[in-house]
């Protein structure tokens, strides 16, 4: 996929449709990141994304505290024996991820992001795009100095 960014929010719309199907809290909701999430994301939204994608998009979103990685812990083979030791030694760890606060605030504005008015885009615009405005208006600042004391020569 060639935006990744696109694909952390996809995995935080995600979070929030399978707990709506769920019929749950989405601060209880589980996530595991694996085929199935994939595919479902791929189908949802027309993409064509790989696991490996996805994977870094997960740990992105761990990055940025939308998302917690739990591990679980279970499913071992009872004893102290070498073949009950090796056997759970190679098993592979199986995660979860719950959504944190932040996310659910991430999570939360994608899905009324289209709902916003025209003024209230143009807002959100140019507050996430502030940095750019700053050298604009020192720029025009310099100009209008520059024009003063030019007509005061």
């Amino acid at each position: 996929m060639n935006n990744q960014k696109s694909l952390e929010k996809l995995l935080l719309k995600a979070f929030m449709e399978e707990a709506v199907e769920a019929g749950i809290s989405i601060t209880y909701k589980r996530l595991y990141v694996n085929d199935n999430l994939l595919k479902k994301i791929n189908i949802n939204n027309k993409t064509k994304a790989t696991l490996k994608e996805l994977e870094e998009a997960t740990n992105k979103c761990i990055a940025f505290e939308w998302v917690e990685r739990h591990q679980i812990i279970g499913n071992t083979l009872p004893g102290n024996d070498l073949r009950s030791q090796v056997i759970n030694a190679i098993k592979p760890v199986q995660f979860y991820f719950t959504l944190t606060n932040k996310g659910y605030e991430e999570a939360n504005a994608l899905i009324h992001k289209d709902k916003r008015t025209k003024i209230k885009k143009i807002s959100d615009y140019l507050e996430d795009h502030k940095g750019l405005f700053y050298p604009l208006a020192g720029a025009a600042s310099i100009l209008a100095i520059w024009n003063v004391i030019s007509h005061l020569k």
